[in-house]
């Protein structure tokens, strides 16, 4: 616990929220990744980017620097 509590606090802020997010399920919960990512839209936890990216990909890409 020490050593994720430690990478936790590194994280940047949205992606401390959407780690935090995932806490709401259970723990052998089977979501899928549009799943994932329009439940952080809907929790207001991700902002499009109207520059750059789309919603959805900024929401992919913080999931993958989660699973990494």
């Amino acid at each position: 616990m020490p050593a994720l509590k430690l990478s936790y606090d590194y994280l940047p802020f949205d992606q401390q929220q959407c780690f935090s997010s995932c806490a709401l399920f259970p723990e052998d919960y089977m979501f899928d990744r549009e799943e994932l990512i329009h439940f952080w839209i809907g929790l207001e936890i991700i902002h499009p980017d109207h520059r750059i990216k789309r919603i959805e990909d900024i929401g992919c890409n913080n999931l993958n620097d989660l699973v990494n």
